[in-house]
């Protein structure tokens, strides 16, 4: 109530002080009625002295429109800073990711002096997911026998075909991949195929005990570099009429989900 109360009050007083201003503009354009207008003058300084705190009530509004619209543009301008600065990062984080393969791959390459490259997967087969397209071909320096790792050492395929600018490469799980492998702890010897889900090993000497949960590596007697990561045991098959055992291994990492891949010349 008392809000109102002094609302009105406020109109009222700028109400008068427009009418004084125009009467004062008025009765200014003439010389005569002097003893008036003095009357008037006077008359206005009360009003006048209280205009300034009206007339600051009555622009309050628009003084803080201006100031919303101030800080709505800066505003604005931080949001852009901030997507800038989320490009920035993303870009950051992906150089960052391939100097950490870079820094995986260098240390391998530091054990034995090797040629590599550095290419990505750019399609996959649809049969079973066994083969995987690269982009680095014959232009690239491959010659069609390259290995192909992850880092850390893991073996998941050899290169078969090169092409000009892309090559196609077999996954270690293939029916047509083959690798001489042995245990890492026993030291057997094995010959490790691809079978579609999972990896096999036949294990031709009795003497060989392989233990369930051991990782075999390559052995290196078949070109390929020795000591990369092939599989874990997870169990022997044995058959009373076949010469040789049977281990199926389990592949480390997952043949499905990779993008990146490290190529090497074999010997």
């Amino acid at each position: 109530m008392i809000q109102k109360i002094s609302q009105k009050k406020n109109f009222f007083v700028f109400l008068s002080l427009i009418i004084i201003s125009i009467l004062i503009f008025a009765l200014d354009q003439s010389a005569f009625l002097n003893s008036f207008k003095s009357f008037l003058f006077s008359g206005a300084k009360p009003i006048l002295s209280l205009s300034d705190k009206n007339l600051y009530i009555l622009t309050k509004p628009f003084e803080i429109l201006i100031n919303y619209q101030k800080n709505k543009d800066e505003l604005t301008s931080l949001m852009q800073k901030k997507l800038d600065l989320t490009s920035i990062q993303v870009e950051i984080d992906e150089i960052r990711r391939e100097n950490d393969f870079l820094r995986k791959a260098l240390g391998l390459k530091e054990q034995k002096k090797q040629d590599f490259f550095i290419a990505k997967v750019i399609g996959r087969s649809s049969e079973a997911n066994q083969s995987v397209i690269v982009n680095v071909g014959k232009g690239d320096g491959l010659t069609g026998s390259e290995t192909m790792i992850l880092p850390d050492k893991f073996l998941i395929g050899k290169v078969t075909d090169t092409y000009e600018s892309i090559s196609q490469a077999k996954l270690l799980n293939s029916s047509d991949f083959s690798v001489s492998v042995m245990g890492e702890k026993t030291r057997t010897d094995a010959l490790c195929t691809g079978a579609g889900d999972s990896l096999e090993i036949e294990i031709i000497n009795y003497q060989d005990q392989p233990e369930i949960g051991e990782i075999f590596i390559t052995s290196g007697i078949d070109g390929y570099s020795p000591g990369l990561i092939v599989g874990q045991l997870e169990k022997i098959i044995v058959k009373p009429s076949a010469v040789s055992r049977i281990g199926v291994l389990k592949p480390l990492v997952n043949l499905n989900q990779f993008e990146q891949v490290l190529l090497l010349k074999n010997d």
